[in-house]
């Protein structure tokens, strides 16, 4: 049986899930700053993060820390990263998911080290599955048409544009790849798809009925934009900037439908027992537990 106590701080269902999860492994896990927690939770709430700190073994923080690189993630209330860090108890390892340049700052000038939970390759894939798993949920609700026999336009080919892709073409959906990269190009060819440059796009983007983009970067420019058709479905994967201008979208009518933060919207409960598996790693190869 585990003694040791981990404490969570700030994060929505899916970081709840992961609390969970790992209180199933004898953990004693503390909540402090989640927005809404189950009556049913085997979990503590505490009314302060200094309650929440208190003979903690281990400090959790969410997927991704902060938005701003100055407050934290995954709640509606205004927690400081300076007050997270600056509080933690000195020597106690502090856990944290996508941890951004700026909010590391913050911790280096509290004297404090983070270690990034989702450098691991074996989450990062869980994630991104997960996130391709949504994508598909969210244009079965979006459109009135089956994804099968559907021309489905998939931009970019990374992890989750090769996973949204492969559903796609499990489902039977007509599957094209858009990828900037002759090699990403060749690899999506080979795994049984059709597949367009970037220079293509403006003659072809009017014949999907989905698209997909898991992209970073305006790749659908207003020649693109303005040729997209009110019947298509446009689901956005990416972070900003995201595929195209928004402004552009108006501009034209497209709508576009969000597919940000998919892995805790779509599967919370699988989302936080994801991490919970790498973090409970991570706390053996610490000596936590």
């Amino acid at each position: 049986m585990n003694t040791a106590k981990i404490a969570f701080v700030g994060g929505g269902k899916r970081m709840l899930s992961c609390a969970e999860a790992l209180s199933r492994h004898g953990l004693e896990c503390a909540l402090f700053g989640f927005d809404e927690i189950s009556d049913k939770t085997s979990c503590t709430r505490c009314a302060s993060l200094y309650d929440c700190y208190i003979n903690s073994s281990a400090i959790i923080l969410p997927l991704p820390l902060s938005r701003d690189g100055m407050t934290l993630g995954g709640t509606n209330a205004r927690i400081l990263l300076c007050d997270i860090f600056g509080k933690a108890p000195v020597g106690v390892p502090i856990f944290a998911g996508n941890v951004s340049d700026k909010a590391r700052a913050v911790a280096e000038e509290s004297g404090r080290e983070i270690y990034d939970y989702f450098d691991s390759e074996a989450l990062t894939e869980k994630n991104a599955y997960a996130t391709a798993e949504g994508a598909i949920y969210l244009a079965m609700q979006n459109s009135e048409r089956t994804v099968f026999s559907s021309k489905c336009l998939v931009a970019g080919y990374g992890r989750i544009g090769t996973y949204t892709a492969r559903l796609l073409k499990c489902l039977g959906a007509d599957v094209t790849v858009m990828a900037r990269r002759e090699i990403s190009r060749v690899k999506a060819s080979l795994d049984g798809h059709k597949t367009v440059s970037s220079e293509e796009l403006c003659g072809c983007i009017r014949s999907f009925d989905l698209v997909f983009n898991t992209v970073p970067e305006n790749i659908f420019g207003e020649k693109e934009i303005s040729k997209m058709s009110s019947h298509q479905r446009y689901i956005e994967l990416a972070s900003p900037p995201y595929g195209l201008d928004k402004r552009l979208c108006e501009k034209y009518n497209v709508e576009i439908v969000d597919g940000s933060a998919l892995p805790s919207r779509y599967c919370p409960e699988s989302a936080g027992e994801f991490i919970a598996q790498e973090l409970f790693r991570e706390l053996e190869r610490s000596g936590v537990i």
